[in-house]
Formats: C-alpha cells, sequence, structure tokens
C-alpha cells in the first residue's frame, strides 16, 4: 500500500508543489557542491534539487532497486550531474564529509535503526553542512494511515528526531514546522 502511494499522482504533486519547495527554501545554496538525497523513491524530487542547486552534483540513492530503475528512465538526461544508485542510508560508501547537504524527504521514518541512519548522515555531512528533512510522527498518524501503511515498531516524535539529531551533532537551527506530526526542517552539523 506504501509503495502505491509513494508511487501515486496524489504523492508526487504533493511533494513537486508542496513539500519539497518549503523543505528547499530552508537551505543556504552557497558553495554547495556535492548533496545526497536519501530514499530518492522514482527520483521526482531530483529535479527540484537540481534546481535549488544549480552548480551541485546530486548522488540519489534508494534501497529499492526498482525505484531506482524508475529513477534513472526519470532523470535520463541529467547523467552528468546526477548519480542515481542503490543504497542503504544506514551504511553508504562515500568519504566523512562528502556532502554539503543532505536531503531526507519521509524515509528515515521508514528505518528501523533510524538512530544508526543519523549517525551515517552526520558522518557523511560536511562540518556546517546541511540536514533538510521531512519527516513524520507516524504515532499521530489517523488510524487508516496506521493500518495500511507499515513502519517498524520504534518510532519517533518531532522532538526526538530533533533530540536525535543532536546526539549526533547536527543541530536543528530554526523552529520545525509541524503540522499533525508530519514535520520539516533544517539541522546543521557542528563544526567539531
Amino acid at each position: 500500500a506504501e509503495s502505491l502511494f509513494i508511487n501515486s499522482t496524489l504523492r508526487v504533486r504533493q511533494l513537486r508543489e508542496s513539500i519539497a519547495p518549503r523543505v528547499l527554501r530552508l537551505a543556504d545554496s552557497t558553495g554547495v557542491r556535492r548533496v545526497l538525497e536519501v530514499g530518492c523513491g522514482q527520483g521526482v524530487a531530483v529535479d527540484l534539487i537540481m534546481r535549488r542547486f544549480a552548480d551541485a552534483h546530486i548522488v540519489a540513492i534508494d534501497l529499492d532497486a526498482r525505484m531506482v530503475k524508475r529513477a534513472h528512465r526519470r532523470l535520463n538526461g541529467h547523467h552528468a550531474s546526477v548519480d542515481v544508485r542503490v543504497g542503504d542510508v544506514c551504511a553508504l560508501p562515500f568519504d566523512d564529509g562528502s556532502f554539503d547537504v543532505i536531503v531526507d524527504f519521509a524515509v528515515v521514518h521508514h528505518v528501523p535503526d533510524w538512530q544508526r541512519a543519523f549517525g551515517e548522515i552526520a558522518r557523511l555531512l560536511a562540518p556546517g553542512g546541511q540536514f533538510l528533512f521531512e519527516d513524520h510522527d507516524v504515532n499521530r498518524h489517523n488510524w487508516l494511515a496506521r493500518t495500511v501503511f507499515a513502519h517498524p515498531a520504534e518510532r519517533f516524535t518531532a522532538l526526538e528526531f530533533a533530540g536525535g539529531l543532536a546526539e549526533v551533532g547536527i543541530d536543528v537551527d530554526q523552529p520545525m514546522e509541524d503540522r499533525d506530526g508530519h514535520f520539516l526542517g533544517r539541522g546543521i552539523k557542528r563544526a567539531s
């Protein structure tokens, strides 16, 4: 059910017209050379990320090889500035500090070991790097969403999400926007 929703016209429209623009507006694009999107799905947000960070090289990963194939098809022609590949946000083959910006569009709440994912995100961000996120407190989803969509048992609230980031050295630098458990914001990796 969740895969159907992620690939639906409704979600694509939400991401393009509402969610991604609000999240990407939080970013400072000055000097950004490398951006990573974790859980890129079919690559819908990559176009918007490329526009926001026009001079950057974009890497987009997803755990699902089928999604990566769809993203490749969608992004055909952008391969000079975009690298789409299968990858697990808990174990990525990039050097420490490889990215100036990492973007999460509703992915971390799917990761069973979300604290480990935060550790990997912090490892990959350069000091002063930005973590842009849109995610969910699934316990505040409506009954239908909690029943139909599969999520790992142990999840987080928006405050726990921010606290988990702080534990790995990423500080949410402005109040998060939280609408009924659907929250977004920006974190900055501490210099040391």
